[in-house]
């Protein structure tokens, strides 16, 4: 099959999105399927300004178009429409993007796979919003089916109502890239949080509260500096922020922890369910995790899996629940085979094949 993955995107390329992405196109290319790559983002973005480092990819192809203004990225979408259509591909893959005429244009000219990665924003009575509403009612229209990340995601009825072929597909990863790290040596409970700065649903000022409560616990939050939370988070005796880092020194901190925080505060963004990449990256070096969300590849029964209630007070209201949970994982690992479903191999099959459903239609 010829692919062609299209989204819109200006973070690092070494975001968790992006490297999703690189685990993907890889497992298709290894699966005997051609694969082209299109990036809208912006001329000063840091995608644009660290792209070669996404084009040393063995067989794929990558395409950065950039803009600087609406004007220049409604020709790059132009661009776009005639990059794809001389590919000739059997499917277009895209993440949710904005209208254009040129992405209209792609989606009313070849097979399509929208990948569907969040509820849309509450709707409000301004031009703006009504003119993002129609125009993007206008991309559902003509796409031919949907990958949800989440059930709850393809149960919102800007989605359902369109009642197109709708595939749930939680995130994968490639778990060959990371190893379970063997069990820690704290004397006592260590927390690990990875995120990304400015995110309030992830629930990262709730961590804190808990470490007030908790002073014995060590935290170590990556991702994320001590200003976004108010001043004096940065004296807290038993929390460390680390900022951003790169892999194999978050990996060095995951190595340390005894439990890992998913995502504690989905109730801010009106979601009880989501599939996301720091949870299977824990999951899959051996960590086991809590979490304020059901996910789609767990019954919310596992032993390595505290799901706390979604809601406002989840973490202060059961520090004894979490307690207990810690202090029962403290010096193990979660067996790799438990989550083994998560990987690659198992998630990237069922998303092929979804794309050849709709290429055949």
């Amino acid at each position: 099959m010829k692919i062609a993955y299209f989204f819109t995107w200006n973070d690092d390329p070494r975001s968790g999105v992006m490297k999703k992405v690189q685990d993907q196109v890889s497992f298709w290319k290894k699966s005997d399927n051609e694969i082209e790559v299109f990036i809208l983002t912006s001329l000063n973005s840091q995608l644009h300004t660290h792209f070669s480092e996404l084009q040393n990819s063995p067989g794929i192809t990558w395409h950065c178009l950039a803009n600087t203004n609406l004007a220049e990225r409604l020709r790059q979408t132009e661009r776009l429409f005639k990059e794809i259509s001389q590919y000739e591909p059997d499917i277009v893959y895209m993440r949710k993007s904005k209208y254009s005429p040129g992405i209209h244009r792609i989606l009313k000219n070849h097979p399509s796979v929208m990948e569907l990665n969040g509820k849309p924003k509450p709707f409000k009575w301004h031009p703006g919003s009504i003119y993002d509403l129609l125009t993007f009612k206008k991309l559902l229209k003509d796409t031919n089916g949907f990958i949800s990340v989440g059930k709850e995601i393809a149960e919102t009825p800007l989605y359902a109502n369109c009642r197109k072929p709708t595939k749930i597909i939680g995130n994968s990863i490639d778990q060959s890239q990371f190893e379970i790290l063997p069990p820690s040596k704290n004397p006592d409970l260590t927390f690990v949080y990875i995120g990304s700065p400015g995110q309030h649903w992830q629930g990262v000022d709730k961590i804190l509260s808990l470490s007030r409560k908790r002073p014995s616990w060590s935290f170590h939050i990556i991702g994320s500096r001590p200003e976004e939370f108010g001043p004096g988070m940065d004296t807290l005796p038993n929390v460390l922020f680390h900022g951003k880092l790169n892999k194999e020194d978050y990996l060095q901190i995951f190595k340390k922890s005894d439990i890992a925080f998913g995502s504690l505060a989905r109730h801010r963004r009106g979601m009880n369910e989501t599939s996301t990449l720091k949870m299977r990256e824990y999951l899959t070096c051996g960590l086991p995790v809590i979490t304020g969300h059901k996910d789609p590849d767990f019954t919310g029964k596992e032993p390595y899996i505290l799901e706390l209630p979604n809601y406002e007070d989840n973490v202060v209201d059961h520090i004894e629940q979490i307690e207990s949970f810690a202090k029962k994982w403290k010096g193990r690992r979660v067996d790799r085979k438990l989550v083994e479903h998560l990987d690659v191999r198992f998630k990237e099959k069922e998303r092929l094949a979804f794309f050849a459903r709709i290429a055949s239609i």
